[in-house]
């Protein structure tokens, strides 16, 4: 019965403040200014909230109306304002306050975000805590508020459970002075962010003590983290993510100062290619993606499921030596501060393809999902060992065999559908006994893309494209998931790290050209099914303890990465168009004239895969010591890795058996494909699968490889001075590499047709890789950095396996060198940065690299068959340079009363590279393999080039807003022409020209901000990709430099190899968290 009158009584209260408000309205609704002209200018000084509200009031002659107990636990920050509209100066004093206002008659009233008086609930209080010098975490300090406390944990994050109110934070550790941060807000139901910087005592000063405000604390722990990293680095948060349309990781480095992108996949820093680049994910070297290059695709990995990506461009001893452009960092979610549950749903359309005709081969259920086993025909239909024994002896026996392989030969007709994603994310911390506590974090996602590209241009082999009829159909499906959980004590902490992602794409291709030179039936028609299965797995332990009171701390970590690339059921069809159907309107196709040859360029079926296993396991060990009154640290490690891959691949294509009837051609001239090639005609020995090749001669059917690598190191990080920092040691990696290579010989001899051979080659290479780098602290906001190391780049298995292997795509055949050396890099860095406030910067960098023995593919064209071929070759050396200047900056110093200039940002970074290559390309002829190549073609003996994959310019661009219910965002990104392909000589190089990309997103945020709609537009421009050579051909047919524009692209003189455009997209994506 208490309860019942309680809750009336307070009901009473409330409907009699709400009468006096309406009263007060009526009274003061005509003879009061309205609210919203009346301005102000006050000085006012810090004061309690319900105070704040009262002078506003005596100031304007406004009347304020409000409860006390609403009021109450808040504190107002002092602020000077002129001629300030009043409506906007409640705004600011206002903001993050679980509060609001309502202006009734001319009366403002104050409310509970809600509109009810809000009881007293629980918030938290969460962040790090960081020595204001270092950077380090600080362990086992003490948090208190009154009679709540806490500890920081191994890495110096900390938590604290708090009634809703305003509050002082007391923060003590030994051998620190402590300090005090007062008005900490705590809001019922959030988790307020809070990290802390505290710095060492000097001497025996005791009983000192510094004084903060909350804010103010904030902006000193981001400098103290952006300033004190030991190498020069890069990075983007998944907060700028989130205000990107990007999808995927390649689409987030675009935005990262001197990174730029290719084919939408592969990065380049630095204007590096990716030999010179290494990957991490979550801290463990990730296996390459790629079967025919050393190269990790990013747009396997969703943008969502990332917490920060950081490219460091400098090297430390405790990094891996294997990079001299940068070694990008991929982290992801880790375990939350606060408990959330979120649902992200999103679609879109693209204005070149959504909608529209989408053609295909055969499709699946399971392509929808990442797709499954249905095109595994070599696994599953096609037996190679017995195929071996029978092969060319006995075609029944080969039938037998053949009939089983499904006849995919169709083209089908589809509608593009729009673009979906959806994503699952799960996050709980669950506190234990004795300041211990568990986080879980778990998360899903899904995505789906249609999309239709279409090419216009010339090929670079002996075709001409018909305009109108090439097109790319991309149908492309992503699933993943991430699960972290973690146990946390006060002086250890150990995490357990899930990653999968399967990516299934099919790439269906379609041309029509005129084959110049092909007398009267030189109109043809190709199409290319190219189906990819990327599935990428990562299992990662690692730990940290602090050992003693001293601060020795141990990590280590042990992990186990699994790369399956798999190309089950690639299939090449090639025609001759003998005109037009009568009856169906189609174009009349002889298929008959491609069956004759071995070539594989002339049709054929592809099933290749590749499959990586690698394991790391290491730890590191950090001593603490003073000297010169000064915090120093030494720190020793081990690193391991161990690592095995094997490459398989079947190319075969339909032949006529002897056994074929006579009139066999008779029969099947003209006739779609899927009747010439279906199962009934390889049943009956009318048809057989020969083993293709795309050139004469060798043809290597796999290779295989084992890597073992064990590095140790030393690093010292000083401080000699107040304001000098000292980073230097040593690496020592040791590699060792077995490379295993079994090529198939066609023989000629029809009693023994082909012949295995056999290959292995091992090598064992110690390397010594030094480091030094100094940090001046030119000012408390002004860092100048410098640095020296000397860094690797070992070639892969590919690339040492004798291994042959033509790429349908480029048209081209890549061969191995199995004499391939480590490059060595010496690199130089120079930089300066200013960071003006919290989340901002600039700086400008610049950087000098020299090669010893870089390696690159190079191509040249086969005398006589106009075959394109590209080797890996050890060239003689290279240097590059460069400078790079990138900035960060609010609009608030306009005004540093305006809100929303605060909130407002312009961010950039442009990069200019100058780099060249020396070589001779006879010598590099002479070396590789014993291949010999044309005179003719080799016309330049001592080439001097830039290096491939560099760009001379990258610009990225753009504008932020965040404001607390709206957000915009533009992005400009452009890189300068760089050479995609690098020929023997100048009349071989391809270059890709620059394009300009503006994306755009929209965002608010509704329903208490648990609610956010993010509107999507990228590549507004659609500008053309195109790659093209920098010559042509004169009357004779010989060929010729464009001298006219030798800086850029010229369609009327260039060659145009490829052009094409992918459309615009928008998308819709809506976010709840719950």
């Amino acid at each position: 019965m208490r309860k019942q009158v309680h809750y009336c009584y307070a009901w009473q209260k409330k409907i009699a403040f709400l009468t006096v408000c309406i009263l007060l309205c009526f009274q003061f609704g005509v003879l009061a200014q309205s609210p919203k002209t009346k301005t102000i200018t006050a000085s006012l000084q810090d004061e309690s909230l319900g105070q704040r509200l009262k002078t506003l009031q005596q100031i304007s002659g406004i009347t304020i109306a409000f409860e006390e107990k609403d009021v109450a636990s808040w504190k107002a920050s002092a602020g000077v304002y002129k001629n300030e509209p009043l409506m906007k100066v409640l705004d600011y004093t206002l903001s993050g306050l679980p509060l609001r206002f309502k202006e009734v008659n001319g009366v403002i009233v104050i409310l509970t975000a809600t509109g009810k008086t809000q009881q007293q609930q629980e918030g938290k209080l969460a962040g790090q805590l960081l020595d204001a010098h270092s950077a380090e975490p600080i362990i086992g300090a003490t948090l208190r508020i009154g009679q709540h406390g806490t500890t920081t944990d191994v890495k110096g994050f900390y938590t604290l459970s708090l009634p809703q109110g305003s509050y002082t934070l007391e923060i003590s550790y030994i051998g620190y002075t402590t300090k005090q941060v007062k008005d900490v807000a705590i809001i019922a139901g959030r988790t307020q962010e809070l990290n802390l910087t505290m710095s060492a005592q000097k001497g025996t000063l005791k009983g000192v003590e510094v004084v903060a405000n909350m804010r103010r604390e904030s902006i000193a722990a981001l400098y103290v983290k952006q300033k004190n990293s030991p190498a020069i680095s890069d990075g983007i948060s998944a907060e700028q993510i989130r205000r990107t349309p990007d999808n995927n990781v390649a689409q987030v480095l675009k935005r990262v100062s001197g990174l730029t992108v290719q084919d939408n996949k592969f990065v380049t820093v630095r204007g590096m290619s990716e030999r010179y680049n290494n990957v991490q994910l979550n801290g463990s070297i990730l296996p390459s993606t790629e079967p025919n290059r050393r190269n990790f695709n990013f747009d396997i990995i969703p943008s969502n499921l990332i917490d920060n990506v950081v490219v460091n461009k400098t090297f430390t001893p405790d990094l891996p030596g294997e990079f001299s452009g940068g070694l990008v960092q991929v982290n992801t979610i880790d375990v939350p501060h606060e408990n959330f549950l979120q649902i992200t749903a999103g679609m879109g359309f693209n204005n070149n393809s959504t909608g529209k005709e989408f053609k295909s081969n055969a499709r699946y259920n399971a392509d929808f999902f990442g797709g499954g086993s249905e095109r595994d025909w070599l696994n599953k239909s096609w037996k190679t060992n017995e195929y071996n024994q029978v092969y060319l002896q006995d075609y029944p026996a080969m039938a037998e065999i053949n009939k089983n392989i499904p006849a995919r030969w169709s083209t089908y007709n589809f509608t593009a559908k729009p673009n979906q994603n959806y994503q699952l994310s799960l996050g709980h911390s669950f506190r234990l006994k004795n300041s211990n506590s568990i986080g879980l974090v778990i998360s899903g996602m899904y995505r789906h893309d249609e999309e239709i590209e279409n090419i216009e241009g010339i090929t670079r082999a002996v075709e001409t494209f018909e305009p109108g009829k090439n097109n790319i159909y991309k149908f492309i499906t992503s699933l993943g998931g991430l699960a972290s959980l973690s146990w946390q004590g006060k002086s250890s902490k150990i995490t357990w790290r899930n990653l999968y992602n399967r990516r299934f794409t099919n790439n269906y291709i379609e041309q029509q050209y005129f084959i110049l030179g092909g007398g009267g039936n030189d109109h043809a028609r190709e199409t290319y099914a190219n189906i990819l299965q990327n599935t990428l797995y990562q299992s990662r332990l690692e730990g940290e303890h602090l050992l003693n009171k001293g601060g020795l701390k141990l990590d280590w970590f042990a992990d186990y990465n699994k790369l399956n690339r798999n190309q089950p059921d690639d299939r090449l069809t090639k025609a001759l168009i003998l005109g037009t159907d009568e009856t169906s309107g189609k174009p009349l196709l002889d298929y008959l004239t491609f069956i004759t040859d071995t070539y594989l360029t002339n049709g054929g079926l592809i099933s290749t895969g590749l499959n990586e296993e690698k394991k790391n396991i290491g730890f590191n060990l950090e001593f603490p010591f003073k000297w010169n009154e000064k915090n120093q640290k030494l720190k020793v490690g081990y690193w391991g890795t161990f690592r095995n891959a094997t490459f398989k691949m079947v190319t075969i294509k339909p032949m006529k058996s002897p056994n074929a009837p006579d009139n066999f051609n008779s029969m099947f001239y003209g006739k779609p494909v899927e009747e010439l090639y279906g199962q009934q005609n390889f049943a009956n020995d009318y048809l057989y699968y020969r083993y293709a090749y795309a050139s004469a001669g060798a043809n290597a059917n796999q290779y295989s490889g084992s890597q073992d690598i064990h590095a140790g190191y030393l690093l010292l990080d000083l401080n000699p001075f107040d304001k000098l920092r000292f980073i230097g040691g040593a690496r020592m990696e040791y590699s060792q590499m077995d490379v295993y290579t079994s090529t198939r010989l066609s023989t000629g001899d029809p009693a023994n047709p082909i012949r295995w051979v056999d290959s292995v080659i091992r090598y064992s290479e110690p390397k010594w890789l030094p480091s030094a780098s100094l940090i001046y602290s030119l000012t408390p906001k002004v860092n100048i950095r410098a640095a020296y190391s000397q860094t690797i780049a070992r070639p892969d298995f590919r690339e040492r396996s004798y291994f042959r292997y033509y790429d349908i795509y480029q048209r081209a055949m890549l061969n191995g060198n199995g004499g391939l050396e480590i490059s060595t890099t010496d690199n130089y860095d120079l930089r300066v940065e200013y960071y003006p406030g919290a989340g901002e910067v600039i700086s400008v960098s610049g950087f000098y690299k020299k090669f010893i023995k870089p390696v690159e593919l190079v191509s040249y064209v086969t005398s006589g068959t106009a075959q394109y071929t590209q080797l890996f070759f050890n060239l003689e050396n290279s240097k590059i340079g460069g400078f790079e200047v990138d900035f960060r900056k609010s609009l608030g110093f306009i005004d540093s009363r305006a809100e929303w200039l605060q909130q407002l940002y312009l961010s950039g970074n442009f990069s200019w590279f100058k780099g060249n290559v020396t070589y001779d390309p006879n010598k590099l002829a002479a070396e590789a393999q014993g291949i010999e190549l044309d005179s003719n073609v080799a016309t330049n003996p001592s080439r001097n080039r830039p290096l491939q994959g560099l760009s001379p310019y990258v610009i990225n661009g753009g504008i932020n807003y965040l404001g607390r219910y709206f957000g915009l965002n533009l992005v400009y990104n452009r890189f300068g022409r760089r050479i995609k392909i690098a020929g023997v000589d100048e009349y071989n190089d391809e270059y890709e020209n620059p394009r300009d990309v503006l994306d755009a997103q929209v965002s608010a945020k509704l329903l208490k901000q648990r609610l956010e709609i993010r509107l999507n537009a990228s590549d507004l421009l659609n500008q053309y990709f195109i790659v093209y050579k920098n010559m042509n051909f004169d009357e004779n047919g010989s060929p010729i430099i464009n001298k006219n524009n030798p800086g850029g692209y010229d369609k009327n003189t260039d060659w145009t190899l490829y052009k094409s455009r992918l459309g615009s997209t928008y998308s819709a994506t809506i976010t709840y968290k719950f």
